[in-house]
């Protein structure tokens, strides 16, 4: 739910430090100290880096380090140059040399919490960043951070609020801060109070239409269609190629059996975003929902050329191809992308054990449909394609046993009349 911030490894730290160039006097001609000479070269740095010329930004701060060695700022500075460089190794390293010199700066400890969350270390993130808040209470980004932390990495959406509000209490007129706490209302299912916050941060940003756009996903995953397809129409009257909008609208449409509503907005993504991979995505699921196979399968097609890494496409198009019973061997290349591309998602190696299934590979079928059994939380239709493999093997009492699983999950799975069939015929 949330859309006006988002914790980013240095951002803030680095856009400060640039905006402070501008106001920056010009040098006097007469000779600098060291700490002057230093803070010379860190801004040097910062326009390096706003030029995107990483080499002289890094030259210039590891000068400037050089001449004050206990300064966080310069060191920050090439943190920043290792990530923009997928360095990870060294993003670590020159952030904990800026702990290690200046123990006592917020802003060390507040790159450190959010380069902690990145790579999902939510405990240690959190001791960081409330290290920063307590150093500098009047500093903004870590109550931010940690509402982002709260709300998106550990499930907390009461501390989420009570950090938001601390944001709020500090800047008032800070529209990320008021859609954050809107987010974190939402998570408790306090829907009146987070439209009435993403409409503050909406009146705070006019230009924006990411707080008009997460209000219609409030409304609409509440039920509450005819509110969402309000809200982002008024995100698009803001921001007409603001894409999210378009296609939450025709989902909204499709919902409603607007079918041509629905494809008027997909296709309208489309052409507007004709190189971004979702709109021809979400336009190919319109196709597949409708039975339109061979349109399905060019915009998934479509989508997988824009980005070769989109691992839902493939995973789509190998469950389309797999119902088909046609093209099984590029139907198993797909789904085995998905699976590599993204090991986590039970969906997928859900389809996989189906096109190994419709090729008659029963015993890699069966180890990936366990695989999206075992998944928290459980799925009836998971289990219900394990038990129809199992019976195919001849395994009948273990097949009995994931079917009967299926239907205490969900009774009334679209699968669960042909189960109870199956447990019968097993004599289960």
């Amino acid at each position: 739910m949330r859309a006006c911030t988002r914790p980013l490894l240095l951002a803030i730290v680095i856009a400060f430090a640039v905006l402070a160039v501008a106001a920056a006097p010009a040098a006097c001609e007469e000779k600098l100290t060291p700490s002057q000479e230093s803070e010379a070269k860190l801004q040097d740095g910062y326009r390096a880096l706003a030029g995107k010329d990483l080499v002289a930004a890094e030259a210039a701060f590891k000068e400037a380090s050089r001449l004050a060695p206990n300064a966080p700022a310069p060191i920050l500075g090439l943190a920043e140059i290792a990530k923009l460089r997928d360095d990870v190794k060294n993003v670590e390293k020159w952030l904990k040399e800026a702990l290690k010199v200046a123990p006592g700066s917020a802003d060390a400890h507040l790159a450190w919490g959010r380069y902690l969350y990145v790579t999902r270390k939510f405990a240690e993130s959190e001791v960081a960043l409330k290290k920063a808040r307590n150093l500098d209470r009047k500093l903004l980004a870590p109550h931010l951070d940690l509402g982002e932390l709260f709300l998106s990495g550990l499930s907390r959406p009461k501390d989420a609020e009570l950090a938001f509000r601390e944001a709020i209490r500090l800047r008032p007129g800070h529209a990320g801060a008021h859609s954050g706490l809107a987010s974190a209302l939402a998570a408790q299912k306090r829907t009146a109070e987070a439209a009435a916050e993403f409409e503050i941060a909406a009146k705070l940003a006019p230009d924006n239409p990411l707080p008009l756009h997460t209000l219609g996903r409030l409304y609409q995953y509440s039920g509450e269609a005819d509110k969402a397809l309000a809200a982002y129409a008024r995100a698009l009257k803001v921001n007409a190629d603001f894409i999210p909008a378009l296609l939450d609208r025709g989902d909204v449409y499709a919902a409603k059996n607007q079918p041509e509503r629905a494809l008027a907005d997909y296709s309208e993504a489309v052409k507007r975003a004709p190189k971004q991979a979702m709109p021809h995505f979400r336009l190919g699921m319109f196709y597949h929902g409708r039975n339109r196979g061979a349109e399905a399968v060019a915009e998934y097609r479509a989508a997988i050329e824009l980005d070769p890494r989109f691992a839902p496409a493939y995973n789509n198009l190998a469950w389309l191809v797999a119902e088909g019973k046609s093209n099984l061997a590029e139907a198993l290349g797909w789904a085995k992308k998905a699976v590599e591309l993204q090991p986590g998602v039970a969906d997928y190696a859900d389809t996989l054990g189906q096109v190994h299934r419709v090729r008659g590979e029963l015993e890699p079928a069966i180890e990936q449909f366990r695989r999206a059994a075992n998944a928290k939380p459980p799925r009836a239709e998971f289990n219900y394609h394990l038990g129809l493999a199992l019976a195919e093997k001849g395994a009948s009492r273990e097949a009995s046993a994931a079917l009967k699983r299926a239907i205490e999950i969900q009774p009334d799975f679209p699968g669960a009349a042909d189960a109870r069939n199956v447990i019968k015929k097993l004599g289960g």
